[in-house]
């Protein structure tokens, strides 16, 4: 795994959480949708969250955590899509 740290100027090390509180999420995300649209409105003029879990969590609401897998990957540029092809045709990556 990668070791994770947090910078506020992008030169130093501010921050290295323990790995044992580290997550990586996945999409497809699921809500109710009142929450999603609760915190879209609330939000609504904000415009700095990468997903509806963002959104959400910025609204204090609760986000919970969901096993996931991660051959379960989102296809979202030409180097996924290679990924993906290497991975059908067989090839061990």
């Amino acid at each position: 795994d990668d070791t994770t740290v947090i910078s506020s100027d992008g030169e130093q090390i501010g921050f290295m959480p323990e790995r044992k509180n580290i997550y990586r999420v996945q999409t497809p995300q699921a809500f109710k949708v009142g929450m999603i649209y609760i915190a879209h409105h609330l939000l609504k003029n904000e415009n700095d969250s990468t997903d509806d879990a963002g959104l959400i969590f910025r609204t204090f609401m609760p986000v919970h955590l969901v096993m996931g897998d991660k051959k379960a990957m989102k296809v979202t540029s030409l180097e996924d899509v290679y990924y993906i092809k290497g991975l059908l045709h067989g090839e061990k990556i």
